[in-house]
Order: C-alpha cells, then sequence, then structure tokens
C-alpha cells in the first residue's frame, strides 16, 4: 500500500514546479499535472495492490476470486453420461 508520505512527496514534487496561481493555469495545464501525479502513484503500487483494486472493482465484497473466466468444461460425447 501506498503511504501518505510518499504520496505527498510526489504531490509536492509535481505542484512545486509551478508557482502560478491557480486561475493562471488552464484546464489542460491542471489535466497534465493531475496525470503525472497519477501516473507517478500508479507505478509505485505494487502488483498486489493493483490486483486487489481491480477485484474490488467488480465486486466491493469479493474476498478471493480471479480476474479471467475460468474456461468451460470438457463435456462428454454422450449426453447421458452428463
Amino acid at each position: 500500500m501506498l503511504s501518505l508520505r510518499a504520496s505527498a512527496r510526489h504531490l509536492r514534487r509535481f505542484s512545486s514546479t509551478r508557482y502560478l496561481s491557480s486561475t493562471s493555469l488552464t484546464q489542460a495545464e491542471k489535466d497534465e499535472e493531475d496525470n503525472k501525479a497519477r501516473e507517478a502513484l500508479e507505478a509505485e503500487k505494487s502488483p498486489i495492490q493493483k490486483y486487489v483494486e481491480k477485484s474490488r472493482a467488480l465486486d466491493p465484497s469479493m474476498v478471493w476470486g480471479t480476474m479471467v473466466a475460468p474456461p468451460d468444461p470438457e463435456l462428454p460425447a454422450d449426453p447421458s453420461e452428463v
């Protein structure tokens, strides 16, 4: 998991590069800075944390699950065997 200190450090690094007021930045520049900070935070995440976030997006109450559906089982050719 990411620590708040690491997150704050990244946000400070990206936000301290500009000393302009927030009204002087265009929306595109704000979005670009936000994306850079988001990418930096995403790069620090472990594969397990990424997996947990993806699985919780699918089902918030999921304790364990797979990201890929299992293949269909092989059934016998003779339907009476089922």
